[in-house]
């Protein structure tokens, strides 16, 4: 590759990482006084988004030798609580890939998070995703189940609700897409969250259902409407995969592909 091309494709990286740090200056400076749900909505509407772009031109550069095969699956769908946990997932990722012993210690850290009260849901979504980057998303599903039975057995609504969101995330990874689309949370209208509708569409989408996908995507479309979204992916390269369902339709499709491999190649 001669040196322009590099120049250009590291500008294109610096570009995109500037992106994400507006997404985050904007998601501080807008979000005073609303709820924990409704800032759950935006960051679905507007991190998550961008996650999904960035991690589907990222993966276009794994050629790097690494001692341990790790995977990016959960980068894609992350950062459901704001910028700052979006540029946390998108580090603790890269840091893997460079350096796979920091993915060590992750089973222990979940059960340990998951024993602690109040629950850190952003610190459980972090350590959720190092153990779906090195192969143990079975792993992690356990756990979040065992502590979402233990939750809606005290009738905390709250920590089952977010609880049971980790774990239809995990079940995307693993492919289960009807199980994940079953999951109560999803069907919870009560709650402004954009992550239910986003969620459908993405498993409907794998599971090769474009129309309902569709409808799907117009309502997260629909609440996203509700908040002003950052000016960065107004103007900037995210746009078209905030906006454009066939432009997030092969993003999606992209991933499915990634997980059918992961799992053809998986013994039994």
């Amino acid at each position: 590759m001669d040196k322009g091309a590099v120049n250009k494709k590291e500008t294109k990286k610096k570009k995109m990482v500037l992106s994400f740090l507006n997404v985050r200056r904007s998601m501080s400076n807008r979000t005073e006084g609303l709820s924990r749900h409704h800032l759950e909505g935006i960051a679905a509407a507007s991190v998550v988004i961008a996650t999904w772009f960035f991690i589907y031109w990222k993966g276009k550069e794994r050629n790097q030798p690494k001692k341990r095969k790790t995977f990016h699956r959960s980068l894609t769908i992350g950062a459901l609580h704001g910028g700052r946990l979006a540029m946390q997932r998108i580090l603790d990722a890269q840091h893997a890939r460079v350096d796979a012993s920091v993915l060590d210690g992750a089973q222990a850290q979940l059960d340990l998070l998951l024993h602690l009260k109040p629950l850190d849901f952003i610190r459980l979504q972090t350590e959720a995703a190092k153990l779906e980057m090195s192969g143990k998303e079975d792993e992690a599903l356990d756990m979040l189940t065992k502590a979402l039975a233990d939750a809606n057995q005290l009738g905390d609504l709250h920590d089952a609700y977010e609880l049971e969101m980790l774990a239809v995330e995990m079940l995307i990874y693993k492919g289960k897409y009807i199980e994940a689309l079953g999951h109560k949370c999803l069907q919870d209208q009560e709650i402004m969250d954009a992550r239910r509708p986003l969620y459908k569409t993405i498993a409907q989408i794998m599971l090769g259902h474009r129309s309902l996908a569709q409808e799907w995507w117009n309502e997260f479309q629909a609440i996203r409407r509700h908040f002003q979204w950052p000016d960065s992916l107004h103007h900037g390269p995210l746009h078209s995969v905030s906006q454009d369902f066939d432009e997030f339709e092969r993003v999606v499709n992209s991933l499915k592909k990634e997980i059918d491999t992961i799992h053809r190649n998986r013994p039994n």
